[in-house]
């Protein structure tokens, strides 16, 4: 058998395995305001089947959106979270894999979902199986969108279950920065010709760019070209522009989106909550190398099996929203230790009396010391990854460890979706799952410092493990075909 063809076709979620405690510790709690309910009235709750979905459906099911987006809202998250029973035989994937759907794709998804709850002038249901509701929960997690268990109804007989949008709960922090990017998104395209442009219109133009809900990859690599522009743009207005020039043909994909970061800093809705994402992942694998299969798998034509970026460009990018992730975190978490500073400053006016209150803020403040260690130790795993996940994968993996066992699969649903690995030798597939390790991990490394042991060349063909049927007709064609024997003198 060739070699496979790196191509991808589903991830498998994982979920977090460690939540850090970060919430921000405030003298003066802010008590969030309530909006003012409208006149009350019977509302008329629309019902919204993604199974059965039709275009006539959704222009009545709010007032939010215009009905186009409805449809592509509803149309959308059909896709996301693959209605058609005929979706693992259709797209050569494993019933695992249709199942866990695309976290990934999911967020953006639900980012939408979330825009229209925030903009309908009429509540509406969808209806989904219990397992897509699982996984839109775990999904939603990740931009600050909750579903209120209590408030769904009972499956009906078919399992289906029907989410009211007054189930799906924005939290303010995400209602927020959902409106806020909705001024930028629904205004009118910023003019995109660097020569007209200072600082600010940068700023402007990156963020719209990296706030429209559609393919991250194809946001990031415009949000690039033209940041790259801009630069050239203004370097050649300098005195000394061939040495401006120069340098900045030097800049990697790295640097550029790490200085976009810089210009941008709060991270759009959709591109923080997959950095959150990959942070997690990272985080409970000890390696990039899941994190980066995940979003491999979202570059993947689901009919050719092609990738539509390179491997290194999905490395650069998980790098960096690993990054930005962690900067945000860091931001938040000393931003809490400053207000519990704070609170123990006024606290400790009268430590007596404040005893248990300041024993309280003194333990939230280890807390959140703790935390910057375990946050800068997360960043590690994307910049400088050591050999020992890789080295270690196939005998942790053959003793049932549960990190290595979700690198193992996210390598081949990655790399092998489209075949099942139960029929070749399993030998040659764990030394070329154990390759495929080493070559993620060394593009996160110094190009300089490579794991010289793990290559592409080192990958070999699989062989499928002989059946009954194979020996049986090797069998018979050696009945058939006897061998001739030489003649005797």
């Amino acid at each position: 058998m060739g070699k496979n063809k790196k191509a991808a076709k589903a991830a498998k979620v994982v979920k977090k395995e460690t939540t850090v405690v970060e919430a921000p510790v405030v003298e003066n709690p802010v008590i969030e305001e309530v909006e003012k309910d409208t006149p009350k009235k019977e509302p008329v709750v629309n019902v919204v089947d993604l199974g059965k979905l039709s275009e006539q459906t959704l222009k009545r099911t709010s007032g939010g959106l215009d009905p186009n987006h409805q449809v592509d809202l509803l149309k959308m998250a059909h896709e996301t979270f693959r209605m058609d029973p005929e979706a693992a035989k259709r797209y050569g994937m494993s019933d695992e894999a249709v199942e866990k759907i695309n976290h990934i794709t999911a967020i953006g998804q639900v980012a939408v979902l979330a825009n229209e709850i925030i903009y309908a002038e009429n509540p509406f249901a969808i209806t989904m199986r219990q397992s897509q509701l699982q996984l839109m929960s775990e999904a939603a997690q990740e931009i600050g969108v909750t579903i209120d268990q209590k408030m769904l109804p009972a499956p009906d007989k078919d399992g289906n279950v029907q989410v009211p949008s007054t189930a799906v709960k924005v939290s303010v922090q995400t209602k927020k920065k959902i409106q806020k990017e909705n001024t930028v998104i629904n205004s009118k395209e910023p003019d995109m010709d660097v020569t007209k442009m200072n600082d600010e219109d940068l700023k402007n133009a990156l963020v719209y760019l990296l706030s429209k809900r559609v393919s991250v990859f194809d946001n990031i690599q415009r949000a690039i070209s033209l940041y790259v522009a801009y630069k050239n743009f203004v370097a050649s207005k300098a005195e000394n522009k061939d040495e401006q020039l120069a340098e900045i043909a030097k800049l990697t994909r790295v640097d550029l989106l790490n200085e976009i970061v810089d210009i941008v800093k709060e991270a759009p809705i959709v591109v923080g909550g997959i950095g959150n994402f990959m942070y997690s992942v990272t985080n409970g694998t000890r390696s990039p190398i899941s994190a980066f299969c995940h979003f491999r798998n979202t570059a993947i034509n689901r009919q050719t099996g092609i990738a539509t970026v390179d491997d290194q460009f999905i490395a650069d990018l998980t790098r960096c929203l690993v990054i930005w992730t962690q900067k945000l975190k860091l931001d938040d978490n000393n931003k809490a230790i400053e207000a519990v500073n704070k609170n123990l400053e006024v606290l400790k006016k009268d430590e007596k009396k404040n005893a248990a209150a300041i024993e309280d803020q003194n333990k939230r403040l280890e807390t959140l010391n703790n935390n910057i260690a375990y946050i800068n130790k997360t960043v590690e795993y994307v910049t400088n990854p050591g050999s020992d996940v890789a080295d270690g994968l196939i005998d942790a993996y053959n003793q049932n460890d549960v990190a290595a066992k979700r690198i193992f699969k996210a390598i081949v649903d990655s790399y092998y979706h489209d075949i099942d690995v139960k029929t070749v030798k399993q030998d040659l597939l764990k030394k070329n799952i154990q390759q495929y390790a080493g070559v993620i991990t060394n593009m996160f490394r110094d190009p300089l410092s490579q794991l010289l042991e793990y290559k592409e060349a080192n990958i070999v063909e699989l062989e499928y493990i002989p059946t009954a049927s194979d020996e049986t007709s090797t069998t018979e064609e050696s009945t058939e075909n006897p061998t001739e024997e030489t003649p005797k003198n």
